[in-house]
């Protein structure tokens, strides 16, 4: 509750805080790289469709169904493999 300078240097202080800020830092670093890897890789979509399909289908039945947030970690996975893309670069010969 303290929002000062001192008050935020005891929450960094705090036993989970680190652990937990690296695991915020992986997770939306993943899904914003993962959103990346997807737009450049729209024009293979052939190739991705699998991808593609699977994060389409999770967001869109619990969009519907308004479930628990955690039942979406299966897409994770998929965005995870887009991210790599993103980051790493596509090395697959054009026209493949």
């Amino acid at each position: 509750g303290d929002r000062s300078p001192g008050g935020l240097l005891e929450l960094t202080k705090a036993e989970n805080f680190w652990p937990k800020l690296l695991i915020y830092i992986l997770h939306y670093g993943a899904l914003i790289f993962g959103v990346i890897g997807m737009v450049r890789g729209a024009g293979q979509w052939r190739l991705r469709f699998i991808g593609y399909g699977v994060i389409c289908y999770f967001t869109c039945v619990h969009l519907v169904l308004l479930a628990l947030p955690r039942y979406l970690f299966p897409t994770v996975l998929f965005l995870c493999l887009f991210a790599s893309s993103a980051i790493l670069g596509d090395n697959l010969p054009p026209g493949r």
